[in-house]
């Protein structure tokens, strides 16, 4: 491992203790913390957050028939890094069709019905995670349920716009 030193300046502390009522308040101009990092001692797959998209693949082949829970994890993180890859794609869908109708609304009304799309979709993209990391459906599936969402009201308001 290694060591880190965080100093602080002209700062205080304050401590109780509730089974002796006591309080105790220190005042400091520099005041030193030394703070041990062990080696990771985790494994790779315990993270999966932290692995590039090969390591990835490889820990699923690796996992497919040890450990099924692990699996699912590996393979929902997967999943998401290319819902969130394409989900430009259908914002944009979204973003030009809804762009195209005529309204009478102020661009504060936009932005507001931007937040409640963005809010939409990481809810679906929330609940596609657990539902994929508990088997209930497949990964695949379950964080794709955004993007489809989205892409599919973008399809919906360039049909409307074409309309008028």
């Amino acid at each position: 491992g290694s060591t880190a030193v965080l100093k602080l300046t002209n700062g205080n502390i304050h401590r109780s203790d509730a089974t002796e009522g006591s309080y105790q308040k220190i005042d400091f101009d520099e005041y030193r913390i030394f703070l041990k990092m062990d080696a990771p001692t985790g494994t790779p797959g315990s993270k999966p957050k932290m692995l590039t998209g090969p390591e990835i693949l490889r820990e699923i082949g690796r996992t497919a028939r040890i450990d099924a829970h692990q699996n699912l994890v590996l393979q929902s993180e997967l999943w998401r890094r290319l819902a969130v890859a394409f989900a430009p794609f259908c914002f944009v869908l979204l973003g030009i069709g809804s762009g195209t109708l005529p309204t009478r609304s102020v661009r504060s009304g936009a932005a507001l019905i931007a937040f409640g799309v963005l809010l939409v979709y990481y809810g679906l993209l929330s609940w596609g995670g657990s539902l994929a990391e508990t088997g209930t459906l497949p990964a695949w599936l379950a964080l794709q349920g955004g993007n489809l969402v989205t892409a599919l009201w973008g399809v919906w308001s360039f049909r409307l716009a074409s309309r008028h």
